[in-house]
């Protein structure tokens, strides 16, 4: 996106207590379609056919003032990394992301949006996990994160609440991180996309992982064996996936030495012809209580189970799975064919809308 002739590059942002006139003026000079919000919902449902900066003093002062500023998403291949967990943050930042110059968030919910350039503009997607919920057993879903670009129909009809509002929920308003102030980095969308799915793939694991003293390292020695003989992906990629599951399940005390030498032992021995576990050592995994419950990641328009495009062993595992969620069958010898859906979500084989 260009710099608009009247915004010097560098420029600097308005301050926290600045109006939303000010905020928006400054949005709008940086070449981004504003958009005046209630809350988080554009004052307007036609809002995509309308150029409110045609008249900022209009839309962004007087009563228009007092509400929130939102940028179009899909407009000049805009996209929008929205992580919904604390999770998916963490490995956001230190695995998976590509890095960018445009990243902002708010106190409780720091590093939640990181912006980006993509080519080609896609359409959103959203990656979930679907878990029953402890106390009553129903179906609970979670929002892991979303790429945010186009809508379904491939139109520009989504945007973002930016800096210069303030969250209407919780009250905290929306601010740039540190050197996250700058221009949202060009990254092809299929490798945003690979990073998403990692991620998503990640959190899903370790969400479901055994306890400690429950089969842990054998579930990462089978991890490492399946991905190192079906995935495709470099010993280095999958030391980077096994790393980022020991974060989230060790925190800041994950020895990712341990990690690496997980996975580059497997591959030697897959080197020189020895057996390594993988697929079967997964499966037998039913007593491991990290596998008990039953998940599947659904699709944002209908929230049905993932599957591989509606070949005849897709449709079983649909079923399956399905059955998981409803009746809380098979959900402990199914739950362990997860690894291989992840590797073909990761590599991008298999998408979400």
């Amino acid at each position: 996106m260009a710099s608009s002739p009247h915004m010097a590059p560098g420029a600097p942002w308005p301050p926290d207590n600045a109006s939303l006139l000010e905020w928006a003026e400054a949005w709008h000079d940086r070449g981004y379609k504003v958009i005046p919000l209630i809350g988080k919902k554009p004052i307007d449902d036609d809002w995509p056919h309308l150029q409110f900066g045609n008249n900022l003093l209009l839309h962004f002062s007087g009563r228009n003032g007092k509400h929130n500023l939102g940028v179009a998403l899909g407009e000049n291949r805009l996209g929008d990394a929205d992580l919904d967990c604390l999770e998916a943050t963490t490995l956001w930042r230190e695995f998976f992301g590509p890095p960018t110059n445009l990243i902002y968030g708010r106190d409780s919910k720091a590093f939640s949006h990181w912006f980006y350039h993509l080519s080609p503009p896609i359409s959103t997607k959203r990656y979930q996990i679907v878990t029953p919920d402890p106390t009553t057993g129903k179906r609970k879903t979670r929002t892991i994160l979303e790429l945010r670009c186009l809508n379904a129909q491939q139109d520009i009809g989504l945007q973002s609440m930016v800096p210069g509002s303030i969250h209407p929920a919780a009250k905290e308003r929306i601010r740039f991180e540190a050197d996250g102030d700058g221009a949202p980095a060009d990254v092809a969308a299929d490798v945003l996309t690979l990073a998403a799915g990692k991620t998503a793939a990640a959190v899903l694991l370790a969400c479901n992982f055994p306890v400690p003293q429950g089969g842990r390292h054998d579930t990462f020695l089978g991890l490492a064996g399946f991905l190192l003989q079906n995935s495709g992906w470099p010993v280095d990629e999958i030391v980077q996936f096994h790393c980022a599951i020991y974060r989230l399940l060790w925190l800041q005390n994950a020895n990712l030495a341990d990690a690496r030498t997980e996975v580059e032992t497997t591959a030697s021995q897959i080197s020189q012809g020895q057996s390594v576990t993988g697929f079967p050592r997964l499966c037998g995994l039913d007593g491991s209580s990290g596998f008990k419950e039953s998940f599947f990641l659904a699709e944002s328009q209908n929230r049905s189970p993932l599957t591989d495009g509606g070949s005849r062993s897709g449709d079983v595992l649909q079923r399956r799975f399905w059955h998981d969620s409803r009746r809380g069958q098979h959900c402990i010898r199914h739950a362990a064919r997860l690894p291989h859906r992840l590797e073909r979500l990761a590599a991008g084989r298999l998408l979400l809308s």
